[in-house]
């Protein structure tokens, strides 16, 4: 006779000789529930015995129907929010390169106007100095 297999133990931790209680209360249940009726007395015949068997595969098979259903139903989920994140990211991007053209061109706006501005500031200081000298510059009035 083999011996019962074990689980594999931690090192230092001793290994439990009885089996787990909830493995007993199962064990207990499936042997309670083979061959008997759904009350769990004796079965009354061998075409009550198979009936219970069949209600049972087809019980098993809507699990595994249902199981795959939903199975699909979060992998379309999924697939909806990778289409959802995909769709921020783009419209994030657009935004993001939007915002930097605006400011691109208000800095270009900015830097256009400081430049105007110098640009008086010295022919302002230029013709003081050239009237410091006595001369003018000829300006056309309309």
């Amino acid at each position: 006779m083999e011996p019962a297999p074990t689980l594999a133990v931690a090192p230092g931790k001793r290994a439990r000789s009885r089996p787990i209680p909830v493995l007993q209360q199962i064990l207990k249940q499936e042997e309670v529930g083979k061959g008997r009726n759904k009350r769990g007395g004796k079965p009354k015949s061998l075409g009550a015995h198979t009936a219970w068997l069949l209600a049972k595969v087809e019980d098993y098979k809507k699990l595994v129907q249902r199981w795959e259903q939903e199975r699909q139903q979060a992998l379309q989920r999924v697939q909806q929010e990778q289409r959802s994140l995909v769709a921020s990211w783009r419209q994030l991007r657009h935004g993001l390169a939007e915002e930097l053209r605006l400011a691109s061109k208000e800095l270009v706006l900015v830097r256009r106007a400081a430049l105007c501005s110098l640009l008086q500031q010295e022919q302002l200081q230029h013709q003081q100095e050239l009237a410091r000298l006595g001369w003018a510059f000829y300006t056309e009035r309309l």
